[in-house]
């Protein structure tokens, strides 16, 4: 599966509403301009997507240009036009061309009531300061020794966006880099998550069978009426989704790589480039957060657990948590095969605290009793 996109069905109605938004008199166009650049940062994104969403569907600012914001070049502004910017930035493969001008600033070749009037500035707009992308958390104490084995299941990664002051988040783009001849598989997962718990219009991802050694992603908070959540809160650490992979049978124990954020650059003529970054419903401005890469080693499958997986299946449940109770104190069930992921306290030995901190991780949300590192990831 190379392609995942979850929008709910009410988006038919939506486009069957393609009503013109334009003027009716005929304007000289007297400045140049990219289409669909609609934030005037010189290139085509998410963030473009976000502003032309929040002027067609929600009566938001216009953009300087609005020639920018006629992204089909029919002449007026629709629901037809952030449909089309949808198919072209998340497409896997070479998307339909946009009309000129695109990717070069010009003029538009096609008379009609839209103007684009002001100077181009194609400089960046966006600021990296104080948002955070990365995997686990701000820290890397957590992550610096994550390892998988050669072969095994999807192993996940969790990718978390934080913040140190209140932002709100609309759209996404997630870009990421590896090395193919070691990852086998990979692809990131907005199922467990901000998109998920404020219920996300758009989620969209692809993995390495459409882009070798490529995983991207976008998230779209609001897209379809009724425009009830429109964005997500940024937390101090916030659980954007999870990046699996799965690596070829062959790697050696002892290899290491890393999974960095990177900008995806185009290798297709007319194709938007994929860059790490944020943006919010109605603001022309985009962020570039701070990103930091994870390093990976390559381990026999036998040293690798999870703290309190007790059946060694990849994730901590009450399964878990009862058989290492039936185990610990009525002799039931077969016994543990990994001793380290049942001392979940990490005192050495084996004893009723270890059921008791499992238990709590299971059925109390206070997250003073949870088993020790390594866990809930391996």
């Amino acid at each position: 599966m190379t392609r995942r996109f979850v929008c709910p069905l009410a988006v038919l109605p939506l486009v069957l509403l393609v009503l013109c938004l334009g003027t009716s008199t005929l304007t000289a166009q007297t400045g140049q301009f990219i289409r669909g650049d609609v934030n005037d940062d010189g290139g085509v994104s998410i963030a473009d997507l976000m502003q032309l969403v929040s002027y067609i569907l929600l009566g938001g600012d216009p953009p300087a240009c609005t020639d920018t914001a006629d992204f089909n070049d029919d002449g007026m502004l629709s629901v037809a036009d952030p449909l089309y910017m949808i198919s072209f930035l998340f497409g896997p493969t070479a998307p339909d061309p946009i009309p000129a001008p695109y990717p070069d600033p010009g003029y538009d070749e096609t008379p009609d009531s839209l103007s684009c009037v002001g100077v181009l500035d194609t400089g960046p707009s966006g600021t990296e300061l104080p948002h955070i992308l990365t995997f686990f958390g701000e820290t890397s104490d957590d992550n610096e020794d994550f390892a998988i084995a050669p072969g095994t299941e999807l192993v996940a990664i969790p990718i978390r966006l934080s913040a140190n002051s209140p932002n709100e988040i609309s759209g996404l783009a997630i870009s990421l880099q590896f090395d193919p001849t070691i990852v086998a598989e990979a692809m990131i997962d907005f199922t467990e998550g901000a998109p998920e718990d404020y219920s996300a219009d758009l989620t969209i991802s692809h993995d390495e069978e459409v882009l070798p050694g490529r995983a991207y992603g976008y998230i779209v908070m609001e897209f379809l009426s009724p425009i009830d959540s429109p964005s997500f809160p940024v937390d101090v650490d916030q659980l954007l989704g999870h990046l699996y992979l799965r690596l070829h049978d062959d790697v050696a124990a002892g290899t290491t790589f890393t999974v960095q954020f990177a900008t995806y650059p185009p290798d297709v003529a007319g194709a938007p480039a994929i860059r790490n970054e944020l943006a919010k419903l109605g603001a022309f401005g985009v962020v570039y957060p701070h990103t930091y890469p994870i390093e990976i080693t390559v381990r026999p499958e036998e040293e690798i657990f999870i703290r309190g997986d007790y059946n060694r299946d990849g994730a901590v449940t009450t399964t878990d948590a009862f058989a290492l109770v039936a185990w610990l104190f009525a002799g039931v069930g077969a016994p543990p095969t990994c001793w380290d992921a049942i001392d979940t306290n990490d005192s050495g030995t084996i004893d009723i605290a270890d059921a008791f901190i499992l238990l709590q991780a299971q059925f109390s949300p206070d997250a003073t009793y949870r088993p020790a590192y390594p866990y809930p990831y391996q």
